[in-house]
């Protein structure tokens, strides 16, 4: 078939070659937080959003206002009751506030703090009552969703929610969590004074918490350290995020569903800031069979922040790729995400498989070896530009190698689908195919006569026509160069 010839091999030696991967690292590790980014944006994915409602039902993710019209002089009214000195008086006051903040949070959040509610916080948290103290911190979750002028007057509260962290009530600790969580996610100086104050220490021991929804919402929270790129995992580290993680990861078949993907987004967001050491340690307390672990699973939730963990400590570490691929059973897991139904679980698969070939040359002899190279093409051809271009990564990667080259620039249509990729209305694509098809021109003795054969001229051309004024022309140049250089003049198409 025609597809046969991809990636065929039958190489049994290995060229060594330690420079290859230097250049690749770097790139891939500046792609990763970029990639990252991207994700994000992807969609509102509730494991990755910055800041949460709490409302009346568990399955709504924002509140829904009521038909009854918003009355302003209520929130002055409730506060005003706030001053009587009955626990139930309290409670049933906190409950109407409550109610109006998870109808109308937007109305009134400004209202109830023009009011002086906040002023109310400390007392009310002092009381001892658990049923007064949830409702006046599930108040103070839903006015951490406002304005970052409204969250700034309730980030001083957290001295008096830090300490419900370490209490004995689960359900408060989790709904000053919850809190916090939301008053993280809105900027780096509030991070900065959460840290300072002393949140980040018992937020990372919940993670051991036999509660889940305990577990899970702490997992949450500490995702919002990670965000803004503020974030030293050092100081994590220090306050013991990793000595939670050894015990997590011997637990992972104990865990409930949700609480597995969540504590899978924290992985996330902790691997986009690892340095090879970190990816040493982590190693060590047993990440990698944590992730096969997700794999194995076999749901989207899971398979997107297990591979976004690999492909971030393959970007900081290629003894870490070494590591992975000692057993067959990464390779086993990935070949098949390649055809998954979801886009988005394709990209990663490419993303992971790219940094693979950014590796030794092992890492990329075992990739051809395992028959990706066909698949992988054939992506090339057939899916949206986004995954395109994690394919032309990783071919990019493999082609490195010189020994690798010529395999990959004789597979049957591979040369074919890097010419239609330098028509991409993509720049970053348009690079890579490039750079692929100057690699052919210049290394091999054929090079030529592959790209005179799948159109490679007219499509050098066509990026050689871009403008000058676009960010496309040193992209045009470069096309230029080589159609002078090896198709110019002199250039003799009978003698190919």
């Amino acid at each position: 078939s025609t597809q046969s010839t991809w990636g065929s091999s039958s190489r049994t030696s290995h060229m060594q070659n330690s420079n290859k991967n230097a250049p690749v690292v770097q790139k891939a590790r500046q792609r990763r937080v970029e990639a990252f980014l991207d994700l994000r944006k992807q969609g509102r994915v509730r494991a990755m959003m910055s800041k949460r409602y709490k409302l009346e039902e568990d399955d709504e993710d924002e509140p829904s206002e009521s038909g009854v019209p918003y009355n302003p002089s209520l929130c002055a009214e409730f506060v005003n009751a706030l001053v009587n000195p009955s626990p139930e008086v309290k409670l049933q006051t906190l409950k109407n506030i409550r109610q109006l903040l998870c109808t109308f949070p937007k109305a009134c959040i400004g209202d109830l703090i023009d009011a002086g509610f906040l002023h109310h916080v400390p007392d009310l948290l002092a009381v001892m009552h658990d049923e007064v103290q949830y409702e006046a911190m599930w108040c103070l979750t839903n006015m951490a969703m406002g304005t970052t002028a409204q969250i700034s007057e309730i980030v001083f509260l957290t001295p008096h929610l830090i300490p419900f962290l370490s209490g004995q009530s689960s359900i408060l600790a989790e709904q000053a969590a919850w809190t916090i969580g939301n008053l993280a996610g809105e900027s780096s100086d509030f991070r900065a004074l959460l840290r300072a104050n002393g949140a980040v220490s018992p937020l990372i021991n919940l993670l051991s918490s036999s509660v889940p929804q305990l577990t899970q919402t702490a997992a949450w929270c500490l995702c919002n350290f990670f965000r803004g790129g503020d974030c030293d995992l050092s100081f994590m580290v220090e306050n013991g995020l990793f000595e939670q993680f050894r015990g997590l990861f011997r637990l992972r078949r104990n865990f409930a569903f949700p609480v597995l993907v969540q504590f899978g987004w924290l992985l996330t967001y902790v691997t986009t800031h690892t340095t090879e050491e970190h990816v040493r340690v982590l190693t060590q307390l047993g990440i990698l069979q944590f992730l096969f672990a997700l794999l194995h699973q076999g749901t989207m939730d899971l398979f997107i922040p297990a591979l976004r963990c690999l492909g971030n400590m393959m970007a900081a570490s290629t003894d870490f790729i070494t590591h992975a691929l000692q057993s067959n059973e990464l390779l086993v897991l990935l070949r098949p995400l390649l055809n998954h139904e979801h886009r988005g679980v394709v990209k990663e698969t490419c993303w992971v498989l790219a940094n693979i070939a950014g590796g030794t040359p092992e890492n990329g002899y075992a990739l051809v070896r395992a028959g990706f190279v066909a698949p992988l093409g054939y992506l090339l051809v057939n899916s949206q530009f986004d995954i395109k271009r994690e394919v032309l990564y990783c071919i990019n990667n493999l082609a490195m190698d010189p020994v690798l080259l010529p395999e990959l620039a004789n597979a049957d249509g591979l040369m074919s689908a890097y010419s239609a990729a330098l028509y991409l209305r993509d720049p970053k694509s348009q690079e890579l195919a490039l750079q692929f098809v100057d690699r052919v021109l210049h290394s091999l003795p054929h090079g030529v006569r592959l790209v005179l054969q799948n159109d490679g001229i007219a499509a050098l051309e066509h990026v050689a026509q871009l403008s000058d004024d676009t960010p496309d022309a040193d992209l045009s140049d470069q096309a230029h160069r080589l159609l002078e250089l090896f198709f110019g003049d002199n250039f003799d198409e009978e003698g190919m």
